[in-house]
């Protein structure tokens, strides 16, 4: 659904167009206006006089999920608008402005959440929850919204749905190829939005050929239900990677520092398997010692986070969010007591949402010479839009769009081992070898066959050409 901007009398600006939720700047035009002819008022009230807002909507488990919160969404998405308002490129457009949506961790209230927050908004950052993401796709198609997802593994760009980040599942499938490793095992934290993207990450690479052995769901959230999990998979058929869908330890996530020293215990980090996380494929983790400081009073946790090889955003300007942050704080468009070594990198990524919409609003008006855009025009430019990021440019083909992150043999930093471009299926070496447990090989590659799009897998053992 979409309307028109309108002036004094009812008449609509061609200028000002846009999706229902666009809201006019009140006017101060004479009342005498309306009795005047058409072409002359058309005349008189040119597109410059009026301007016009955008609201973007910025969707997620902001508070019921004390990590999720830590990304201080809330402060990404204000600092955005404002840069975004201050940008003289962008002079004459709509003005932007944000609105906080809570997304319930339970997926049913989340469902409700993407309904309730598409009547509110012009365009949608969100949801998290990949189990909303296909119905947020259809009913932000049906409002002519555009969608900016980050969270959801396997959504693609269609519609009025665009991406701000390579999909999860795209990701870790040109990660899982490069080296070979076919055969994973997925676990997940037992709270819904996690159980809800291990299956959603598992059917996409099903889709795309893989054999995902098993999804396990960690229960109970202690020592005995990651001890639980990880016996599934030590007995169950055999693995090469282990994904895990939770919070990152290195972000105080407490199920995956149970996974890890439970994974340790069991003798499961001897670089037989290697531990992947899913959650840093969605920030920029930058390498160097302060990315481990929540392991650095646990030597257990450190020996297993040596199996572990961490997939994360790049970014290109060789800064990191910390470094974003300290600047945007010394100029004052952060608050000054704001402990910004409890800010999640996550701020960055919703920072960077806002701004591609924004851009992506932008380049489809002046695409149509100022006039009324589709939330699907607008997608189309999210899409393909060059703008300045929180930790460097966006949409730059020419820099690889992840680095894998892996620690050396004392475990005490991280060091950038590889550079993966998923759109190129590339992964160039980024100087520093990986290191694995006891200074021994990476876990040996699996049959090529499972990678291959014209044959079908028997097992791993043998293929068959896959049926036209």
């Amino acid at each position: 659904m979409t309307a028109c901007t309108r002036r004094v009398g009812g008449l609509p600006d061609p200028g000002l167009c846009g999706p229902a939720r666009w809201a006019p700047a009140p006017s101060r035009l004479p009342r005498a206006l309306p009795r005047l002819p058409l072409l002359l008022l058309l005349l008189l009230l040119k597109p410059p006089a009026l301007s016009a807002q955008f609201t973007v909507g910025v969707l997620g488990p902001w508070a019921c999920d004390p990590i999720f919160s830590r990304a201080r969404p809330d402060l990404a998405a204000r600092l955005a608008a404002a840069r975004l308002n201050r940008d003289p490129s962008l002079a004459g457009g709509p003005r932007f402005e944000v609105a906080l949506l809570p997304e319930p961790c339970r997926t049913p209230g989340s469902l409700g959440a993407v309904s309730s927050a598409l009547a509110r908004v012009s365009g949608l950052v969100g949801p998290v929850n990949p189990a909303a993401c296909r119905p947020a796709e259809l009913l932000a198609e049906e409002a002519g919204i555009a969608l900016v997802p980050w969270g959801c593994p396997g959504t693609q760009a269609a519609g009025t749905t665009a991406p701000v980040v390579t999909p999860a599942a795209d990701a870790l499938y040109a990660l899982l190829r490069a080296f070979g490793w076919a055969r994973v095992a997925l676990v997940t934290a037992p709270q819904d939005l996690w159980v809800e993207a291990g299956l959603s990450l598992s059917t996409a690479l099903r889709a795309r050929g893989l054999p995902v052995v098993s999804v396990i769901s960690m229960e109970p959230l202690d020592l005995f239900g990651a001890r639980e999990a990880l016996r599934k998979v030590r007995n169950g058929p055999r693995v090469t990677a282990v994904i895990m869908v939770m919070h990152s330890v290195l972000l105080g996530g407490e199920e995956q520092r149970y996974l890890l020293e439970a994974a340790e215990e069991l003798g499961l980090t001897d670089g037989s398997l290697v531990f992947l996380p899913f959650d840093t494929i969605h920030y920029a983790l930058s390498p160097g010692r302060e990315a481990l400081a929540a392991l650095v009073n646990s030597s257990q946790l450190r020996r297993a986070h040596d199996a572990v090889l961490t997939l994360t955003r790049h970014c290109p300007s060789e800064g990191s969010v910390l470094d974003s942050l300290r600047k945007a704080q010394q100029r004052r468009e952060l608050p000054s007591d704001l402990n910004l070594e409890q800010v999640s990198p996550l701020f960055g990524t919703i920072y960077d949402a806002v701004v591609l919409l924004a851009r992506g609003v932008a380049e489809a008006r002046a695409a149509a010479g100022g006039r009324w855009v589709s939330g699907a025009a607008v997608a189309r430019h999210v899409w393909d839009a060059q703008a300045p990021g929180f930790c460097g440019d966006l949409g730059r083909d020419e820099e690889p769009s992840f680095v894998l992150l892996d620690t050396d043999a004392a475990g005490d930093q991280l060091f950038a081992t590889y550079m993966l471009d998923p759109a190129r299926g590339s992964l160039l070496s980024a100087g520093t070898p990986m290191h694995f447990p006891r200074g021994g090989p990476a876990p040996g590659p699996d049959p090529s066959c499972w990678f291959d799009p014209n044959n079908i897998c028997d097992g791993g053992e043998g293929k068959h050409p896959r049926p036209h």
